[in-house]
């Protein structure tokens, strides 16, 4: 794992045991997926705007990024 994955990671759980309500961001998709991973299992929402190239369903995640098929399109 990368210095900036661990580093974002820690971020996000010293922000959570703070009390946040939610997370918004990163960009970085391979980052993005821990925080979302942890985001999923604490029951804290994820709000993402990067483009997502799984776009299976995410419990904590809202991307407001438009889809790959709507950018295509364009």
């Amino acid at each position: 794992m990368n210095r900036c994955v661990y580093s974002g990671r820690a971020v996000a759980c010293k922000q959570m045991e703070q009390g946040i309500q939610a997370i918004f961001g990163p960009s970085d998709p391979v980052l993005g997926a821990h925080i979302q991973s942890i985001c999923e299992a604490l029951d804290v929402p994820h709000l993402e705007t990067r483009v997502d190239f799984e776009p299976s369903f995410k419990e904590f995640s809202i991307n407001l990024h438009p889809s790959q098929e709507h950018m295509n399109q364009v």
